[in-house]
């Protein structure tokens, strides 16, 4: 498990602090805010936006998968008579 440090997060703006307190709630939200589990809500939203950047991904959401790229029908060849 990779370790975000608090200054890497104060370094990468006020936005990214803001979104992830908005993913801490949505986790706390699920469980029905029951008490006890804010540090872990926001230790997984800190991680769920820091592993993309370490790994080098795209974040979570819409990725291409392989097989899933539409390419155009193959022309026939025509060879030249002479």
């Amino acid at each position: 498990m990779a370790k975000t440090s608090a200054s890497t997060l104060a370094a990468s703006g006020p936005d990214l602090r803001a979104m992830i307190a908005e993913r801490a709630y949505y986790k706390a939200e699920r469980r029905g805010f029951a008490p006890g589990f804010e540090l872990a809500d926001w230790l997984e939203a800190e991680r769920e936006f820091a592993e993309p950047a370490i790994v080098g991904a795209k974040p979570a959401g819409k990725r291409k998968t392989a097989g899933t790229r539409k390419s155009a029908p193959k022309k026939a060849r025509v060879s030249p008579k002479g």
